[in-house]
C-alpha cells in the first residue's frame, strides 16, 4: 500500500505547495502537514492503537486470550516460514505451501476475533482511509512548552519537501532530489561504515557534514536553532539512516573532532516515525521493573563474540534486575518484558542482510515476526547492540528496523543504534545517561548530556570522532523516569572512612 500510494501523496503535496506559493494561505500548509502524516507510519500507528486497546482493560478476558493465542501462533508460523524461505533450495514448494495455508487459516480466525473486538472498542480496527490529525496550531502550542522545532521530511522521487513547525509559525522548504543530494547522503553515511573512515579523512568528514547540514536544514530552520530547546526530526526514506546530531552547523577547518561545531552542541535531537506518535495519548506507565539482559557470550556461544561492558552500562541504576550469561534467555525476556518500565539489552543484533533483523539472547534470537507479536507497554527500551535502527526502507513506513519493531510492540521510547557501535564508548555514554536519568533529567536531555560529557572525556582525540558517540539515537516520547539512583561512589567512600574512624575510636575505648 505504501509503495502504491507514495506517488499520489507526492503529487498532492506538490499541488498544495504550488497553491501555497501563489496564495500564502496557511490552509495549504495545514494540508501539506496532513498529507505528510498520512503518508507515514500508518501500519505502525495502527499497531500502537491496537496494543493500547488490548491493554486498556475494557475487553473480556476470553476475547483477549483468543486474540493473544492467535497472534503468537501467527508470529511463530511467520518466523518458521521466513526460516524455510532462507533455505529455499533445500525446501520443496509443497512444504512452503503448507506453511502458507496454515497461516491463511490463522489469519482468517484472527479476523473474526478482531471483528468481535471492534464491536467492543472501535479503536481496534483495520487500515484507516482518513485520520483526523492534530492541527498545526495545536502542534505549535505543544512545541512551545519546550520551545521545540519540528522538521518533517517527505522524500519524493523528484523533490524532497520539508515542513518546519515552531511555536511562532510554520514554513515549507523544497530541495531537488538529484545526484547532488544522493552524493551528499552517500558520502556522509560512508564515514560511519567503520571507525577508520572518518579518522583517516577528518577534513573530508567535516566538509561532508556541513554540506549536508546546509542541504537538509535551510537558513530559515538554522536561524531558529539557537533559540530552540530541542530539534524533533521526522525523517523519510534514506534520511532515516542519518545521525543529524553529528552534522556541522558551520564550516570547520580544524583538526580535532572534539572542537567541531556539531548540531548536538546547540540542542538535543529527537526522532520519530511520525509527528502524531510524539503526542499519541496512551496509558502512562509510572512503575514496573527495571531489567537488563546481558547474555555476554563469554565462551563464544553460537559463534557470537564475547561482550564485557554490559555491567558498566547500567552501573548507576540501583534497583536493577540484571540477567547475565545463561540467565538471559529468550523465554525470560518474553516473560519479564511486558511488566517492565525500562528494558536494557546489552547484546548482539543484526539488521538482517539476507535474513530477518534479529536481536540475540543467550539461547536463541528474537526476530521481527516474533517481536511484532509481543505487547510491550514499556516506557523505555535501550538497545545496546549493533545496527538496531538499520533495515530495509519501506515507502511510508520508514526503516524496517528492530527499533521500529519495539515501537510496534508498544515501547513508548527507545535508544537505538545506527551502525556497528563501539562497545567501550557506548558503555561510557550509557552509564552517564543513566546517571542523568536517575537525577531527574529527561530521557532526551540525559542522552545529549552523556554524549557531550563523552566528547570532553574521551580516552583519546581519535575517540572523539562521531563514530564513537553519534550512533545512539533517541526515538519516541520524551519525559523523565522515576528511577532511584545508586548510592554514589563518593558516599561509599565517606561511609568507609566513618566506619574506620568509629572502629579506631571503639578500639581505643576498649583498650
Amino acid at each position: 500500500m505504501g509503495d502504491y500510494s507514495h506517488g499520489y501523496f507526492e503529487k498532492a503535496i506538490r499541488v498544495q505547495s504550488l497553491l501555497y506559493a501563489e496564495t500564502q494561505d496557511q490552509a495549504h500548509l495545514e494540508r501539506i502537514y496532513q498529507l505528510m502524516e498520512d503518508s507515514k507510519a500508518d501500519v505502525l500507528r495502527e499497531a500502537v492503537d491496537r496494543g493500547r486497546t488490548l491493554l486498556s482493560g475494557s475487553l473480556p478476558d476470553s476475547l483477549l486470550q483468543k486474540e493473544e493465542a492467535l497472534r503468537l501462533s501467527m508470529a511463530e508460523l511467520r518466523n518458521q516460514l521466513a526460516q524455510e524461505q532462507l533455505i529455499e533450495s533445500k525446501t520443496d514448494e509443497a512444504s512452503l505451501q503448507k506453511y502458507r495455508t496454515r497461516l491463511a487459516d490463522l489469519e482468517r480466525a484472527y479476523e473474526k476475533v478482531a471483528d468481535a473486538i471492534k464491536v467492543q472498542d472501535p479503536r481496534f480496527q483495520g487500515p484507516r482511509l482518513e485520520e483526523l490529525h492534530t492541527a498545526l496550531k495545536e502542534i505549535m502550542q505543544r512545541l512551545a512548552a519546550d520551545n521545540g522545532l519540528l522538521l518533517e521530511y517527505f522524500f519524493g522521487k523528484e523533490v524532497v519537501y520539508l515542513m518546519g513547525i515552531h511555536p511562532g509559525g510554520a514554513f515549507l522548504h523544497t530541495l531537488p532530489n538529484d545526484e547532488a543530494l544522493y552524493t551528499a547522503l552517500q558520502r556522509y553515511i560512508g564515514y560511519f561504515k567503520d571507525a577508520n573512515a572518518s579518522l583517516s579523512d577528518p577534513a573530508g568528514y567535516f566538509e561532508a557534514a556541513h554540506a549536508l547540514f546546509a542541504l537538509l536544514i535551510p537558513r530559515e530552520a538554522a536561524a531558529l536553532l539557537d533559540e530552540s530547546g530541542a530539534l524533533l526530526v521526522i525523517p523519510d526514506g534514506p534520511l532515516g539512516y542519518l545521525p543529524f546530531e553529528a552534522l556541522l552547523t558551520e564550516s570547520y577547518t580544524g583538526k580535532g573532532f572534539g572542537q567541531a561545531p556539531y548540531l548536538i552542541k546547540k540542542l538535543p535531537v529527537q526522532y520519530s516515525w511520525s509527528a502524531e506518535l510524539l503526542w499519541r495519548p496512551g496509558p502512562e506507565r509510572k512503575e514496573g521493573a527495571v531489567v537488563q539482559f546481558d547474555p555476554q557470550f563469554s565462551k563464544g556461544e553460537r559463534g557470537l563474540v564475547p561482550l564485557v561492558q554490559g555491567k558498566k552500562e547500567t552501573a548507576p541504576l540501583a534497583k536493577l534486575r540484571r540477567l547475565a550469561g545463561s540467565a538471559a534467555v529468550l523465554a525470560e525476556f518474553q516473560r519479564r518484558a511486558p511488566k517492565s518500565l525500562l528494558l536494557h539489552l546489552s547484546t548482539h543484533a543484526s539488521a538482517g542482510v539476507g535474513s530477518e533483523p534479529r536481536v540475540e539472547f543467550f539461547d536463541q534470537a528474537l526476530t521481527l515476526p516474533q517481536l511484532y507479536a509481543l505487547l510491550l507497554p514499556t516506557e523505555l527500551v535501550v538497545l545496546s547492540a549493533c545496527e538496531t535502527n538499520l533495515g530495509q526502507i519501506a515507502a511510508g513506513e520508514g526503516v524496517m528496523s528492530l527499533a521500529r519493531g519495539f515501537a510496534y510492540a508498544g515501547a513508548n521510547s527507545l535508544i537505538a543504534t545506527q551502525w556497528e557501535i563501539n562497545e567501550s564508548s557506548t558503555a561510557q555514554i550509557l552509564a552517564q545517561f543513566y546517571e542523568g536519568l536517575s537525577n531527574d533529567q529527561t530521557k532526551l536531555d540525559a542522552l545529549r548530556q552523556a554524549k557531550l560529557q563523552y566528547l570532553q572525556t574521551a580516552p583519546s582525540a581519535a575517540q572523539q570522532s562521531p563514530y564513537f558517540w553519534a550512533g545512539l539515537s533517541f526515538y519516541g516520547q520524551d519525559g523523565t523516569l522515576d528511577l532511584p539512583a545508586a548510592f554514589p561512589l563518593w558516599a561509599w567512600g565517606l561511609l568507609l572512612v566513618f566506619i574506620l574512624l568509629l572502629g579506631i575510636l571503639l578500639l581505643r575505648r576498649f583498650r
